[in-house]
């Protein structure tokens, strides 16, 4: 449910509390403009839904204003006299907390009944009371709803190992911003250098261990409207916004650093081993020079990441210059 039909589906149930009671019932928001008026309110000379409420009454204008302003920062109720044509009559003012999504609270405006009206009140309040506990059975469930949602969206997003964006989340990001046109800077694609003999020699916790602190290296990178996300295994995307051929080198330099930082691991209690560990690959790709799509921009990363590795430039020296 959105928030506009959550806040049209909250007024629906107070206008339904407060319809038949047999005195006027005004809702009123933080601009004392009218929300809500039940049958009786309506009968008021002049009085209609949205119209200001001081601007409505003939009574002293400021007067009204200061009191509904007492209603609204108070706990008690605050009476009133509100004057509508030639008809005067008294009201009790209170607050009523913000509607469900909403930020500001309303005001409550409820004519005093006559004696012979009592029993009647009691019963109206009675079967207030009743709505305004759906009324909070209903947000406490929208509420339940809102958490869960917005937890599977997390869960849907997120790599569970590393805490980064997972790959699909990556790139719809870097994919959405690019087509929106908010989106400029460099892609880059990380590979990690001589991740499978940690695999093979210490075991997946020890494999597990490494892509964490890179992922937290990787993060610590991260200036604002940065992007980083695993793209599987022991590879990982950084979006750089703003980076251009200038400053990317430098940047490239500082990551670089920060990969290369040896890598220890406590094998078991009392016992630390340092890790087989040889930095990062990096390839990258400039928009627009090098691509305008998340998905050409990718490939070319990719493809000077290989270039990047220490047995290709062993063996292809002309590539150092590609990444």
């Amino acid at each position: 449910m959105s928030q506009q039909s959550g806040t049209a589906f909250a007024l629906s149930l107070i206008a339904q509390s407060i319809e038949r009671s047999p005195q006027a019932a005004i809702l009123l928001d933080c601009s004392w403009r009218i929300l809500l008026a039940n049958r009786e309110a309506r009968r008021l000379h002049g009085l209609t839904t949205r119209a200001l409420l001081p601007a409505v009454a003939t009574s002293d204008s400021c007067g009204i204003a200061r009191g509904l302003a007492q209603a609204l920062c108070g706990t008690r109720a605050i009476p009133m006299k509100l004057s509508f044509g030639s008809t005067t009559q008294a009201f009790q003012a209170w607050r009523v907390d913000p509607l469900p999504g909403e930020k500001h609270g309303m005001v409550m405006l409820k004519a005093d009944p006559a004696p012979g009206a009592a029993a009647r009140l009691r019963s109206l309040t009675a079967a207030h009371a009743e709505a305004e506990e759906r009324l909070a059975i209903a947000e406490e469930e929208r509420q339940r709803l809102r958490r869960t949602a917005a937890q599977l969206d997390t869960i849907a997003k997120t790599d569970m190992l590393t805490g980064l964006l997972n790959a699909h989340a990556f790139r719809l990001r870097c994919a959405s911003g690019l087509a929106r046109g908010d989106l400029d800077g460099a892609l880059l694609f990380v590979d990690l250098n001589g991740f499978k003999p940690v695999n093979d020699r210490f075991g997946h916790a020890a494999g597990d261990h490494v892509l964490r602190l890179v992922a937290r290296t990787l993060r610590a990178a991260l200036g604002e409207g940065d992007l980083v996300g695993r793209l599987g295994g022991d590879e990982f995307g950084l979006w750089l916004r703003g980076a251009d051929a200038e400053s990317l080198p430098d940047r490239l330099a500082d990551l670089r650093a920060a990969l290369a930082q040896p890598i220890t691991w406590e094998r078991q209690p009392g016992v630390t081993v340092l890790l087989p560990h040889g930095g990062a690959a990096i390839g990258a790709a400039v928009w627009p020079a090098d691509g305008r799509r998340y998905e050409d921009l990718l490939a070319t990363a990719d493809h000077r990441m290989y270039a990047d590795k220490p047995e290709t430039r062993r063996d292809r020296p002309e590539s150092r210059s590609r990444a």
